[in-house]
């Protein structure tokens, strides 16, 4: 059984590392030191009916062990869905099919979707405090390399440009995406207006022509 070393990681870190895990082993436990970070692990755990426990190892630490157990695609669904929904602009195209087909991201399986894309218009995520909101796209681009159903695209337009430059931190994150086969693109006029032609360091210069027609023939587009 692999113990995964977890304390101090912030959400939702200790889901990724469990999931990634999981792929590999019908077994895991996950240390953590953060109350919520283990209401968490234990939520996926019974969404997705694996076996769980919590055990309480003092100072603040609790560990909990998930045994895999053959999960039912609803209730995998059911997670993964409700996830992304709870977090985040979920849009449906008009062409779409009264049922919607949305793919389970079990933990075996790494594949792209099609029809599925992301849209980033900003360099924050969500209204507030900008320092929180920078926090926060970072963290959704990471967990988007640790799905297991990847975006066919992921589009930026206006202030998400910035997302794509030197100083970006997400640049290694978009990276890894582009090698999964995520085809990253970005607005020409959009690139032209901040005066960063050249200076994008990952993901094709697109028009926004085309950006219009992905995202209208798009099965459904998340905007965080």
């Amino acid at each position: 059984m692999e113990t995964i070393d977890a304390k101090g990681l912030a959400c939702p870190t200790p889901i990724i590392k469990a999931k990634k895990a999981l792929r590999s082993n019908s077994e895991i436990a996950v240390e953590v030191d953060d109350e919520e970070a283990a209401e968490n692990l234990e939520k996926m755990a019974q969404q997705l009916q694996y076996d769980f426990a919590k055990e309480d190892l003092g100072s603040g630490i609790t560990k909990v062990t998930i045994k895999k157990t053959a999960p039912t695609t609803a209730s995998a669904a059911d997670y993964n869905g409700s996830s992304i929904t709870n977090m985040m602009s979920v849009t449906q195209t008009a062409e779409e099919s009264t049922v919607q087909k949305i793919e389970p991201a079990l933990v075996n399986n790494i594949r792209l979707s099609d029809g599925y894309i992301v849209a980033i218009g900003t360099n924050v995520m969500g209204h507030g405090d900008d320092q929180l909101g920078k926090i926060l796209i970072k963290s959704f681009i990471y967990s988007l390399t640790e799905q297991d159903v990847l975006p066919q695209y992921v589009l930026f337009y206006n202030g998400g440009i910035k997302l794509l430059l030197a100083d970006s931190e997400s640049v290694p994150d978009l990276k890894k995406l582009a090698s999964l086969g995520v085809q990253i693109l970005a607005c020409g006029t959009c690139v032209d207006y901040y005066n960063v032609k050249g200076q994008l360091q990952v993901g094709e210069i697109t028009n926004l022509y085309h950006i219009l027609e992905l995202m209208r023939t798009a099965q459904r587009v998340v905007r965080p």
